[in-house]
């Protein structure tokens, strides 16, 4: 009381002060929740439309051009979230998923898609947009490691392959080096080094070819030790 009696302007003003940290850490709070809600929304929606939706109407034929409006109205919401600043790596990661499952149902290779290979191009690029350089998780990296095996098996030149399959498999073995026992990024390297034993095969470079397939006999192999039942 008497320090505040002798100083009286100066304990007004740390009294605003401390109102004010207060005040901001309170908004700051309450903009985080919001915008964790508004994520959860637009991810639900975009998920629901994106590929329950599309799921559903997949089995039904001549549906083609109405899967491909709902895949345009999910990847507006995937946008919208995409163009926020997001700094939890965990909302990323689902971001960045979500942006795979849309790349591969508009024209994914090697399975049923709507044929739209420029728009798979695109959302496979911009999941390794979203997963970015800082604070990525094993689950972001491995997005990236599975968005640069898609974007070499949509490539109309084998060559062109090469570049994205290299950058999957030297990811890929950076992540192994922490973790060996990855399941998830040995499955995926082998995929990439089976695209690039392809390549090799196809141009007739026959040492890059058993030296890929090799890799990828022993990267399957150890999957398989860790995971049996796959």
């Amino acid at each position: 009381q008497k320090f505040v009696g002798r100083h009286r302007l100066a304990s007004a003003l740390a009294a605003v002060t401390a109102v004010l940290l207060i005040a901001a850490v309170a908004v700051s709070t309450w903009q985080a929740s919001v915008a964790q809600r508004r994520f959860a929304d637009l991810r639900q929606l975009a998920h629901a439309g994106g590929f329950d939706v599309n799921d559903m109407l997949s089995a039904i034929p001549g549906t083609t051009a109405a899967r491909k409006l709902v895949v345009e109205t999910a990847l507006q919401y995937l946008d919208r979230l995409g163009r926020d600043s997001l700094s939890d790596p965990q909302l990323r990661e689902e971001l960045a998923a979500a942006y795979l499952r849309i790349g591969t149902v508009q024209g994914g290779a090697f399975m049923a898609n709507l044929g739209d290979s420029a728009g798979a191009l695109e959302s496979f690029r911009k999941a390794i947009a979203v997963v970015g350089r800082a604070d990525t998780t094993p689950g972001l990296k491995r997005a990236a490691i599975e968005a640069h095996i898609n974007i070499a098996n949509l490539a109309t030149d084998p060559i062109q392959s090469l570049e994205d399959y290299d950058e999957a498999i030297r990811a890929a073995d950076l992540e192994l080096a922490i973790d060996p026992n990855d399941v998830e990024t040995l499955r995926l390297v082998a995929d990439a080094a089976h695209g690039r034993a392809t390549v090799g095969h196809i141009t007739d470079r026959v040492a890059d070819e058993e030296r890929m397939a090799s890799r990828e006999i022993e990267f399957r192999r150890r999957a398989l030790a860790l995971a049996p039942e796959w």
